[in-house]
């Protein structure tokens, strides 16, 4: 912010800091280079233009652009004459000159800042009528795009775009992929960005290519930096089998249920950031997997959850079932979880069961949750009846329902 005139370099630099016209005038006219940026050991490079700008001087800034000045000159942290304007709340009407006189409104300086972010660093008020100037009647920008809406809903107290219809196309980054986006379509670039397609609309969302319904808010969340926006929610278009970690997993999309007059399976699908799936409605019929060396027939019309790396976290059997884990074979019923290779990570026992751990057989009982590590062997599970075992050479005594740590 400029503190003193006393501190520019030259008598072009210090007319403009004082809005003195005719002093600009004299000093081009001597042969002062409208470019020549502020020096001396408290200068921060501003040029004269940069001056002007900030304090307002539209006359001032008119001349200097006449005159050759670089409308998107750079200071020492990188800032153009407009990110100097719009900072110090300078004049709309200095912010429009340089805008039509191609100031870069997507410039950012070494803080990675724009020129709108300045304005709403400072002042919403301003900030809203910045954009009208810089971007244009029903122009807003909407994840990193200057887009023109129509059907516009202003937040904030009217002062900033909260959502609007699209009224006109684009394209946007949706999971590192260059996406058209319809005319039609509403959007919603605030804290919990959305967007709404007027069509079913198709998009890769890690391994799989998802045909999502229209009219159903897609969840995304925006990432400024690269400008991607990442699919976090969303309602299928169709039913649909889907990859999730080495399985094939049938899932099914919202329809209407005469029985219960309402819709079915319109719980969304939800996505992990890497893309993969974390929970879906799953077929609306009883479905097997192949995972690992069991065969698990899992109940269908229900959700199902995963881990980022494709192993399930929750799915209920629909039946009781002997399942092979490590070199043993287990009767469980109910849930059942897996990792990513296929192997059981945990599941409700349906029987007692004996278990070696370590060098100690143990009884587990039934009706209670038991994991795995990946090899096979015990993680932890309820003991059934108070026992001896021997660990590190030592007998220790187990109690009854006392969690076991392989």
């Amino acid at each position: 912010m400029l503190n003193s005139y006393n501190l520019f370099s030259n008598a072009l630099l210090r007319a403009a800091a004082k809005g003195d016209l005719e002093a600009v005038k004299a000093a081009i006219k001597a042969g002062t280079d409208v470019n020549t940026p502020q020096s001396g050991t408290f200068s921060q490079g501003y040029s004269p233009l940069h001056v002007a700008a900030e304090k307002g001087h539209l006359d001032i800034v008119e001349e200097l652009i006449k005159s050759g000045a670089m409308v998107d000159a750079r200071d020492k942290e990188m800032n153009t004459p407009l990110m100097q304007s719009v900072r110090y709340n300078g004049t709309l009407d200095v912010v429009k000159c340089l805008v039509e006189h191609g100031a870069d409104i997507k410039a950012k300086n070494n803080r990675g800042m724009m020129p709108l972010e300045w304005a709403s660093y400072n002042n919403q008020e301003y900030m809203h009528s910045l954009e009208r100037k810089l971007l244009g009647e029903n122009r807003y920008e909407a994840f990193g795009k200057i887009i023109k809406f129509t059907e516009v809903v202003l937040g904030n107290e009217g002062k900033s775009f909260g959502l609007g219809k699209t009224d006109e196309k684009c394209s946007l980054l949706i999971n590192g992929k260059l996406t058209e986006i319809p005319i039609g379509t509403w959007m919603y670039p605030g804290t919990f960005s959305a967007m709404i397609f007027p069509d079913d609309i198709l998009l890769t969302v890690g391994s799989n290519d998802i045909l999502f319904a229209k009219d159903e808010k897609i969840n995304v969340s925006f990432d400024k930096k690269s400008g991607n926006l990442t699919t976090e929610i969303g309602v299928l278009a169709k039913d649909m089998t889907l990859t999730v970690g080495i399985m094939n997993i049938p899932f099914y999309a919202k329809r209407y249920d005469p029985e219960y007059a309402q819709y079915r399976g319109q719980a969304s699908m939800h996505f992990h950031g890497n893309g993969s799936i974390n929970e879906g409605y799953v077929s609306a019929k009883d479905f097997t997997l192949k995972i690992g060396a069991n065969g698990i027939t899992f109940r269908g019309d229900q959700i199902m959850e995963f881990d980022k790396d494709g192993g399930i976290s929750k799915g209920v059997m629909s039946s009781n079932a002997d399942l092979i884990v490590g070199k043993n074979k287990i009767a469980f019923t109910g849930r059942i979880a897996s990792y990513p290779s296929g192997n059981i990570h945990s599941g409700t026992l349906e029987k007692d069961v004996a278990l070696l751990v370590g060098k100690n057989a143990i009884n587990f009982e039934n009706g209670w949750t038991i994991s795995f590590f990946e090899d096979g062997s015990v993680e932890s599970g309820n003991v059934k009846d108070e026992m001896s075992i021997t660990v590190n050479g030592q007998n220790k005594i187990l109690k009854k329902q006392s969690g076991v740590v392989g």
